[in-house]
């Protein structure tokens, strides 16, 4: 497999989102990569676009929520993963929220 330099792929993803802003799979895919390099305010807004549209709404929310898990906002997550839930319904899903729901309630 062919590596591709990070900033490469960002600028690719970038292009694809420029000539169609409703590619909601590479708007996730930019949340992802923002937010693994750290600009989790720019992956929350490639998320919440993607969110926007219908086809990737729920895959969107998922990837939201565990952004605020990361930075222990559990009860800011809680209402995307209900709402990701009842558009797509998913096992994993459902455990992963029930999880945090778990961690939600002592606080």
């Amino acid at each position: 497999m062919l590596k591709v330099p990070a900033a490469r792929r960002r600028g690719v993803l970038e292009e694809i989102v420029g000539l169609d802003p409703l590619d909601g799979e590479a708007l996730i895919l930019l949340g992802q990569h923002s937010n693994r390099n750290g600009d989790t305010e720019r992956a929350v807004f490639y998320y919440e676009r993607a969110a926007n549209i219908e086809k990737y709404e729920a895959d969107a929310r998922v990837r939201h929520a565990q952004l605020l898990v990361g930075m222990g906002k559990y009860d800011e997550a809680l209402p995307l993963l209900r709402k990701a839930q009842q558009l797509k319904p998913r096992d994993d899903v459902l455990k992963y929220m029930e999880q945090v729901e778990r961690i939600a309630k002592p606080r």
